[in-house]
């Protein structure tokens, strides 16, 4: 488990360079303090600590790109490990990547998270980030079970009334698009990250059923004709632990 000392030895090694150097462990090399969040990532998983938040701290690293920082998003109660944990690392942690060889090892400092909020003890602030217009893009790995969309459970139906303070992925979706529709803020595109075939068309059919049932024809023909959702498909196995 992640301690309050990991969070100083991680900040240490940024400030100080040389110790990066000595144990040969890559660190960004970008200010992340100018990362804007341009993902919004619900339920940050191993998956996307080892996938989609390395290759953003890529693009920031390598080409200077500082519009898509990342900030986490934990639904469910059971999020509240690594919650504890990224929180108190401010969202940094290390990956390790090794090859066939033995001495082929990778060790980096991934600095793309800016920010994990758990939505449990927060959910105004998390529709906030998702209706803020930095936000293009929210993803989300929330294993195949996940989208088995059942619209009289206790969950969504708590989400159907009360639309500031959701419970569910599905929840958080569709009331953020309806903010930024009455805002006049463009939409957020929708990716799902997960190992399920045309995920785009799985994820997109479980919005627009939630939508649906909210009985807002204006909302629903907004989602139905401005919300993208590409489909995308990848699978690793990466260990169940908090990277430190």
């Amino acid at each position: 488990m992640a301690t309050q000392s990991t969070e100083c030895v991680l900040s240490q090694m940024l400030i100080d360079k040389s110790k990066c150097s000595l144990a040969n462990v890559h660190q960004p090399s970008y200010d992340r303090t100018k990362l804007k969040h341009g993902i919004v990532h619900l339920s940050v998983g191993a998956f996307h600590r080892a996938h989609l938040a390395y290759y953003m701290d890529l693009l920031a690293s390598e080409h200077n790109l500082t519009d898509w920082g990342i900030v986490g998003v934990g639904v469910r109660s059971c999020d509240k490990p690594i919650s504890d944990a990224l929180q108190s690392q401010s969202g940094l942690y290390t990956l390790l990547c090794k090859g066939s060889d033995a001495n082929d090892v990778n060790v980096r400092i991934i600095g793309s998270l800016t920010k994990y909020l758990f939505a449990p003890d927060s959910p105004d602030a998390v529709l906030d980030v998702m209706s803020h217009p930095d936000t293009k893009i929210v993803s989300m790995t929330i294993t195949v079970c996940g989208y088995d969309l059942d619209v009289n459970s206790g969950d969504i139906q708590h989400d159907l009334k009360n639309p500031s303070h959701p419970k569910t992925v599905f929840g958080f979706i569709v009331h953020a698009l309806n903010k930024r529709k009455n805002a006049g803020i463009l939409p957020f595109t929708v990716i799902s990250c997960d190992n399920v075939q045309m995920n785009g068309e799985v994820i997109k059919r479980c919005i627009l059923s939630f939508a649906k049932e909210l009985n807002n024809q204006d909302l629903l023909s907004y989602i139905q004709s401005n919300v993208t959702f590409p489909s995308t498909m990848g699978k690793a196995r990466q260990q169940r632990l908090i990277e430190t």
